[in-house]
Protein backbone atom coordinates (compact mmCIF):
# COMPACT_ATOMS: atom_id res chain seq x y z
CA UNK A 1 0.00 0.00 0.00
CA UNK A 2 2.58 2.21 1.18
CA UNK A 3 4.48 1.69 -2.49
CA UNK A 4 1.23 2.40 -4.09
CA UNK A 5 0.22 5.50 -2.66
CA UNK A 6 3.66 6.89 -3.19
CA UNK A 7 3.19 6.77 -7.28
CA UNK A 8 5.80 3.77 -7.04
CA UNK A 9 4.21 0.42 -8.55
CA UNK A 10 4.23 -2.89 -7.18
CA UNK A 11 6.33 -4.90 -9.16
CA UNK A 12 4.91 -8.53 -10.71
CA UNK A 13 6.53 -11.52 -8.30
CA UNK A 14 4.16 -14.42 -9.77
CA UNK A 15 1.17 -14.77 -10.89
CA UNK A 16 -0.29 -16.29 -7.34
CA UNK A 17 1.16 -13.37 -5.66
CA UNK A 18 0.17 -10.87 -8.37
CA UNK A 19 -3.34 -12.03 -7.38
CA UNK A 20 -3.81 -11.76 -3.86
CA UNK A 21 -1.77 -8.29 -3.84
CA UNK A 22 -4.04 -7.14 -6.30
CA UNK A 23 -6.93 -7.31 -3.97
CA UNK A 24 -5.25 -6.36 -1.08
CA UNK A 25 -4.56 -3.19 -3.19
CA UNK A 26 -8.03 -2.97 -4.72
CA UNK A 27 -9.83 -3.29 -1.17
CA UNK A 28 -6.62 -2.23 1.31
CA UNK A 29 -6.79 -4.69 3.38
CA UNK A 30 -4.50 -7.30 3.90
CA UNK A 31 -4.50 -10.88 1.97
CA UNK A 32 -1.44 -13.17 2.99
CA UNK A 33 -0.25 -15.68 1.28
CA UNK A 34 2.14 -18.41 2.62
CA UNK A 35 3.65 -21.80 1.28
CA UNK A 36 2.41 -24.40 3.33
CA UNK A 37 5.59 -26.67 3.04
CA UNK A 38 7.57 -24.36 5.03
CA UNK A 39 5.15 -23.90 8.10
CA UNK A 40 5.95 -25.79 11.28
CA UNK A 41 2.91 -26.51 13.23
CA UNK A 42 0.11 -24.43 13.38
CA UNK A 43 -0.31 -20.77 12.08
CA UNK A 44 -1.83 -18.64 15.63
CA UNK A 45 -2.71 -14.68 15.36
CA UNK A 46 -1.48 -13.87 18.68
CA UNK A 47 0.15 -10.64 20.49
CA UNK A 48 4.30 -10.80 20.23
CA UNK A 49 6.13 -10.61 23.65
CA UNK A 50 8.96 -8.16 21.77
CA UNK A 51 12.19 -9.16 20.23
CA UNK A 52 11.05 -11.98 18.41
CA UNK A 53 13.47 -12.19 15.32
CA UNK A 54 11.63 -11.66 11.55
CA UNK A 55 13.39 -12.04 8.43
CA UNK A 56 11.21 -9.97 5.80
CA UNK A 57 10.93 -10.87 1.86
CA UNK A 58 13.61 -9.26 -0.02
CA UNK A 59 15.43 -7.25 3.14
CA UNK A 60 19.06 -8.03 3.49
CA UNK A 61 18.72 -7.85 7.54
CA UNK A 62 16.71 -9.06 10.19
CA UNK A 63 13.72 -7.16 12.31
CA UNK A 64 12.90 -7.99 15.71
CA UNK A 65 8.79 -7.66 16.84
CA UNK A 66 7.97 -4.91 18.76
CA UNK A 67 6.00 -5.84 22.47
CA UNK A 68 2.13 -6.08 22.03
CA UNK A 69 2.45 -6.24 17.76
CA UNK A 70 0.13 -8.32 16.48
CA UNK A 71 1.81 -11.08 14.57
CA UNK A 72 1.34 -14.40 12.79
CA UNK A 73 3.68 -17.27 14.03
CA UNK A 74 3.93 -20.92 13.70
CA UNK A 75 6.05 -23.29 15.85
CA UNK A 76 9.32 -21.97 14.53
CA UNK A 77 8.90 -18.33 14.11
CA UNK A 78 6.43 -14.97 13.45
CA UNK A 79 5.82 -15.26 9.30
CA UNK A 80 3.97 -12.04 9.57
CA UNK A 81 4.20 -8.79 10.80
CA UNK A 82 1.96 -5.76 11.04
CA UNK A 83 -0.95 -8.00 11.13
CA UNK A 84 -0.67 -9.64 7.21
CA UNK A 85 1.40 -6.66 5.57
CA UNK A 86 4.42 -7.81 6.31
CA UNK A 87 5.55 -11.61 5.33
CA UNK A 88 8.44 -13.65 6.18
CA UNK A 89 11.15 -14.92 3.80
CA UNK A 90 10.55 -18.32 4.86
CA UNK A 91 7.61 -18.65 4.16
CA UNK A 92 6.97 -16.62 0.87
CA UNK A 93 5.09 -18.23 -2.11
CA UNK A 94 7.67 -18.94 -4.57
CA UNK A 95 6.80 -20.40 -8.55
CA UNK A 96 7.99 -23.49 -7.04
CA UNK A 97 4.84 -23.75 -4.24
CA UNK A 98 2.02 -26.25 -4.71
CA UNK A 99 0.57 -26.02 -1.31
CA UNK A 100 -1.02 -22.26 0.12
CA UNK A 101 -2.42 -21.18 3.40
CA UNK A 102 -4.10 -17.95 2.97
CA UNK A 103 -5.77 -15.34 5.46
CA UNK A 104 -6.81 -12.20 5.20
CA UNK A 105 -8.27 -8.97 7.89
CA UNK A 106 -10.92 -6.68 7.29
CA UNK A 107 -10.64 -4.44 10.11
Amino acid sequence: MKRAKQQNGVKSINPVVDIYNSVSLEWAFPVAGEDRDFLKGDLELTIAQGGEIFVPISEERTEEALTGEVVYKDSESIISRCWAWRDSARVQVTEDTTNLVFYMENH
